[in-house]
């Protein structure tokens, strides 16, 4: 695997596979989460949102049209 780091991001990196370029689960240690890419899953994962995050810098155009909790950035606990 590859990891990929922007160098002025404080959290943001990226797995990728380093045969085929796939995107690969990920490791965010200073949230203590594994993010899993959707496209990697083959069936339901029997869970689903539960908020959106960092809506303060969402593309102008998406509108969000549920009633999930919304947070600016990263939630806070």
């Amino acid at each position: 695997m590859v990891d990929f780091r922007l160098p002025d991001a404080e959290f943001y990196n990226q797995m990728f596979c380093r045969d085929c370029g796939s995107v690969m689960p990920t490791v965010n240690d200073a949230f203590d989460i594994v993010m899993i890419p959707a496209g990697a899953l083959d069936q339901d994962p029997g869970i689903r949102p539960a908020a959106h995050i960092f809506v303060e810098s969402k593309a102008s155009w998406f509108d969000i049209t549920d009633d999930l909790e919304q947070f600016a950035a990263m939630p806070p606990g």
